[in-house]
């Protein structure tokens, strides 16, 4: 590994670890497999877990693409949720806060329940449960956190530099 790519796996650490992640174990090495309610995208398994109150997120490491994105799954989506360290423990950080305070102006692609295609566009406002996206359209969608199935981040900024 390069010193550059050191940096940018401690700045990620960091980054996640002030977000306010709780969990049991060394959070670098565990894998988290979630378990979906719906059929359609039955399990996925995320490395970097951050386990909130309402959520679970973390990198997804079975993409098929090989691209790098972070997903946060709403819990309402989940049916079951494993930890290759033992013992889950919800912390205390909800989805929304996550969304306002790390996620405002970021390109994100949001999966619904029961529906497809994905909305992909700049989140641009939360309140309450609601998300305000932007669509390349320029014109505006409202979804609601409940019918998320995930929501995907391809790229984090991380102190002004974006990590992927």
């Amino acid at each position: 590994m390069d010193i550059e790519a050191t940096i940018e796996d401690l700045e990620a650490q960091a980054y996640f670890a002030s977000l306010g992640a709780t969990g049991i174990g060394d959070a670098s090495k565990e894998i988290v497999q979630v378990n979906y309610s719906s059929p359609e995208n039955p399990t996925c398994y995320l490395s970097r877990p951050l386990i909130g109150k309402d959520f679970i997120a973390g990198f997804d490491t079975k993409r098929q693409d090989g691209k790098s994105v972070w997903l946060l799954i709403p819990t309402t989506a989940l049916q079951s949720v494993q930890s290759s360290l033992g013992e889950i423990e919800l912390g205390e950080l909800e989805a929304i806060h996550l969304l306002r305070s790390k996620l405002l102006g970021e390109r994100i692609q949001v999966r619904l329940v029961n529906r497809a295609p994905a909305i992909s566009g700049i989140l641009i406002k939360v309140q309450e449960n609601l998300l305000s996206i932007q669509l390349p359209s320029l014109s505006l969608i409202h979804v609601n956190l409940t019918a998320v199935q995930n929501l995907a981040v391809e790229k984090l900024k991380i102190r002004d530099q974006h990590w992927a």
